[in-house]
């Protein structure tokens, strides 16, 4: 009984104790609010990582290629710099394409460090979640935006397919390259 009890003790100390749900996070210039939501988003990214799995590789995403998946997740236990820019220009602007800029990263300089314009998130948790999802990828994989609307709905590179992958997982429903399609001029 008592090697049981010991057992049970230690057991639950690794789950109250797991890093699964730690978080070393940082700010600048990011209000109590939007803290608070990131934080969120975070945690829930986390915790969710098998519903992000599901849509990984599924209606058009990419799936995780090579070692992403791991080094996502890594990245997302390590200290993280969140700033948010909504003041700045860049966070302003609208461009020709009638688009707006929801976050940047410099991953070659900037390992950690995540700009946000929360001043263009409409859809609360879902829009932080997918645009912090969608950055991460940018740190663990250099890649680039397609250019073109239509191709980017239909074969959307690695941050883009993560951050819609989390979009829909949080949300609930599938991503449809058809309903994308729909956005582009």
């Amino acid at each position: 009984m008592r090697t049981v009890t010991i057992l049970l003790g230690l057991l639950a100390g690794l789950f109250v104790a797991s890093p699964a749900y730690a978080l070393d996070l940082e700010f600048k210039d990011c209000s109590q609010s939007d803290q608070a939501e990131i934080e969120t988003a975070v945690k829930w990214l986390k915790a969710n990582v098998g519903k992000i799995d599901q849509k990984m590789g599924k209606n058009d995403l990419m799936d995780w290629p090579g070692s992403s998946r791991k080094n996502w997740l890594e990245k997302l236990d390590k200290k993280l710099k969140f700033v948010c820019k909504n003041a700045k220009n860049k966070c302003q602007r609208v461009s020709k394409s009638n688009t707006v800029l929801y976050g940047q990263v410099v991953p070659v300089f900037k390992q950690k460090t995540i700009q946000l314009c929360t001043n263009h998130f409409s859809q609360g948790q879902a829009d932080y979640v997918s645009t912090i999802a969608h950055e991460v990828g940018h740190l663990v994989r250099l890649n680039a935006h397609r250019t073109n609307c239509k191709k980017a709905c239909e074969k959307p590179r690695f941050s883009q397919s993560v951050g819609l992958a989390a979009e829909y997982a949080y949300k609930g429903g599938h991503y449809s390259a058809s309903d994308c399609k729909k956005h582009c001029k």
